[in-house]
């Protein structure tokens, strides 16, 4: 009888392994990807088309399911702490567990498969954490990790002779000369970053994250986004400006505005979109708008200038009628570092 198993699929090199180790044994795999606002693998609303181009390249389905909802909870408050950043690694891990084990019961698969390495992640996968995950998820006997299987029990397909435990590379620790051999060995060119996929590993984006949920406690997906793309800046209690780094997060920032939200840009020298969204009750004041303008100018072409004229679109309308605001002064070097960073 052939049996399936379910791999969860980030789209780097040790879930491609694991499941092509696994496959390579006669085994039907699908592959499983959680995607979430905080990945880097969701790209414009879906799966990232480099996780969908590792699937295809080792013939295997894909599977996409989304679980933005539960990690915004779990950044707020997770059971068993953080990372070095905002990195809720251990809930993160077992939530995903147990949405692929969702999927396995109803698709009617055998066991799960997880590209984890024992040692190669601090925080996840030590063998305490691997250990609490297993006992926490109650899936420790249909919960495989070819990777470094022979560190571990014996799991009940590998007992049963489902997989051949003994033909599982043997993988340890943060080293990753015996994945990159096994790469060239298998012929893969598609897989990600060793670097990681969740922007809560990095301490731009978590400053960020911090100071909206300071004042946002519930954001949208869209203000999470929003946190991902050019310079922000808070200009009061509740407005954030987000300044365009280039054209293409001029075009993003574009493609993100809400009906409230506001763009400024220079009129006759160009540069940085100065954009405004409002996380409080209150309109966006005038007072605002105009030093919102200030760093437009400060971030436009020529930064030289005293003054400039300032192009204000608000969302609602469509850009049907840009508004023109004559002779904005250039945010002083002063009036710039006063303004919050985040």
């Amino acid at each position: 009888m052939k049996r399936k198993a379910i791999a969860m699929f980030s789209g780097g090199l040790d879930s491609i392994l694991a499941t092509l180790v696994v496959k390579e044994q006669g085994v039907e795999v699908i592959a499983f990807h959680l995607a979430s606002v905080f990945c880097k693998s969701t790209f414009e609303g879906g799966v990232h088309p480099d996780v969908v181009a590792a699937a295809d390249e080792i013939g295997v389905e894909l599977h996409v399911e989304s679980s933005s909802d539960g990690m915004l909870e779990m950044v707020k408050n997770p059971r068993y702490g953080f990372g070095k950043n905002l990195n809720p690694c251990i809930d993160c891990r077992m939530n995903t567990i147990l949405q692929a084990d969702k999927f396995r019961q109803k698709v009617g698969a055998d066991f799960l498969i997880t590209g984890e390495v024992l040692g190669q992640r601090p925080m996840s996968q030590n063998r305490g954490s691997i250990e609490l995950i297993d006992r926490k998820t109650e899936l420790e006997d249909i919960l495989l990790r070819p990777l470094c299987a022979f560190r571990l029990n014996p799991t009940l397909p590998e007992r049963e002779g489902w997989v051949n435990r003994e033909a599982f590379p043997q993988i340890t620790g943060r080293s990753r000369s015996i994945q990159l051999q096994l790469a060239k060995e298998f012929n893969i060119t598609k897989y990600g970053s060793p670097a990681g996929g969740c922007y809560l590993t990095e301490i731009p984006f978590c400053k960020k994250l911090k100071d909206l949920l300071a004042i946002n406690s519930s954001p949208s997906f869209d203000d999470i986004r929003l946190l991902k793309i050019g310079r922000h800046f808070r200009i009061s209690d509740s407005v954030r400006v987000v300044m365009g780094r280039d054209h293409a997060e001029n075009q993003l920032l574009e493609k993100l505005h809400g009906k409230n939200d506001i763009i400024l840009q220079a009129s006759q020298n160009p540069g940085s979109i100065a954009f405004l969204r409002n996380h409080g009750e209150d309109a966006i004041t005038e007072d605002e708008i105009i030093k919102a303008a200030g760093l437009a100018v400060f971030y436009s072409r020529n930064r030289d200038k005293i003054c400039e004229d300032v192009e204000k679109r608000s969302c609602g309308q469509m850009y049907s009628e840009g508004e023109i605001l004559k002779d904005v002064p250039v945010l002083n070097q002063k009036e710039f570092e006063n303004i919050v960073n985040c």
